[in-house]
């Protein structure tokens, strides 16, 4: 018997070896755990042919009411669009604030110009008085 087990195990029996090795785990007549063990499964395997399939098992269907999906559905579409109109309302703030920003450095850019050019203006006037007076002298 133990030669047609290990056939079994290996795959290599055929469908007579298989049929005698279940008709011989319905009352084995062996001392060794080994094939006890083999019997024992060989008899699981008969019963669990032999019976009928059983249902499986489905976990109970839980539906939310119409009322609640919609409840949920208005709670989650207020939630985004207090977020929303609060990011878009800071965003434009932020883009007026920048723009202010900008519009202070050119205003301090143009101030520090009007002064040089003044300066240069003033430089040019000294300049056409000194030139006046220099043709006056030397003429």
């Amino acid at each position: 018997m133990k030669k047609i087990i290990d056939r079994y195990a290996e795959g290599l029996s055929s469908l007579a070896e298989e049929q005698l090795l279940r008709e011989w785990s319905a009352a084995p007549q062996t001392d060794e755990p080994q094939e006890l063990a083999w019997a024992q499964l060989m008899r699981g395997i008969s019963q669990a042919k032999e019976s009928e399939p059983q249902q499986l098992w489905e976990p109970p269907v839980r539906t939310i009411p119409r009322f609640q999906r919609f409840k949920y559905t208005a709670i989650a579409a207020s939630v985004a669009l207090v977020l929303g109109t609060t990011v878009l309302t800071g965003y434009r703030h932020y883009q007026k604030r920048q723009a202010q920003i900008a519009y202070e450095q050119t205003l301090a850019a143009f101030e520090l110009v009007s002064e040089q050019m003044q300066k240069a203006n003033k430089s040019i006037a000294y300049l056409e008085t000194y030139e006046q007076t220099k043709n006056k002298l030397f003429k």
